[in-house]
């Protein structure tokens, strides 16, 4: 058997975890070889042996840490601002945006009383400086005008399942099938989830998801 795993690259990650919460992997890109894997904290798997084993299980289990949750395969978190390349390719494929689309950005994306932060850049900016530059509010404008969009989807709702077939159709949401136990998957939501959280909502409710934030 030949691991993908680098020994230098993850003896670094589990140096920069040492004493945080997180998790590091590494992928090569090309053919998907895991390089590296480190959960944090973790443990000595000496401890699972032995006549003590049921005690150490016992103690890590009410660890609030959590040092048996391997959280490079089962922790759940938002995906951040890499998630914007899935908006852009969204939003250029259904026409919501062109090359010569431009929002601005006033340090962040402001509406009817909604701010969502953002650093400081050139504004208005398109598509190619927003990704360079990880512009919030060009994202976030971009699911606006998507989600408030009549004229090409009937209803907020058919709007919403429009964006998330896009992000389903990306492999998000599903498992990779990595060859180690207790795999979970991530949520894409839709507009049935949406509708059973809120008792109205709109599409400034959930502009926070173009950017790879939970809501």
């Amino acid at each position: 058997m030949q691991l993908g795993i680098d020994a230098d690259l993850q003896a670094l990650g589990e140096r920069l975890m040492e004493g945080k919460l997180g998790a590091i992997v590494a992928i090569e890109p090309k053919t998907g070889q895991i390089l590296a894997m480190v959960s944090s904290p973790t443990f000595d798997p000496r401890e699972m042996i032995g006549k003590m084993r049921g005690k150490n299980q016992q103690r890590m289990t009410l660890d609030p840490a959590k040092p048996l949750l391997n959280r490079a395969i089962m922790g759940q978190y938002p995906p951040g601002s890499t998630f914007k390349t899935s908006q852009a390719i969204t939003y250029y494929s259904e026409g919501i945006v062109n090359d010569s689309t431009r929002f601005p950005c006033p340090h962040g994306f402001s509406f009817k009383g909604l701010h969502v932060g953002c650093h400081g850049h050139a504004s208005p900016i398109s598509i190619v400086p927003a990704l360079s530059t990880s512009c919030n509010a060009y994202f976030c404008w971009g699911l606006y005008y998507m989600l408030s969009n009549r004229k090409k989807y009937k209803t907020l709702d058919d709007a919403m399942n429009r964006w998330r077939d896009y992000m389903v159709s990306m492999g998000f949401g599903y498992k990779l099938g990595i060859d180690l136990p207790g795999e979970k998957r991530g949520l894409i939501p839709n507009a049935e989830f949406y509708n059973n959280a809120f008792d109205r909502w709109n599409p400034l409710s959930v502009i926070s998801i173009s950017i790879g934030r939970a809501k």
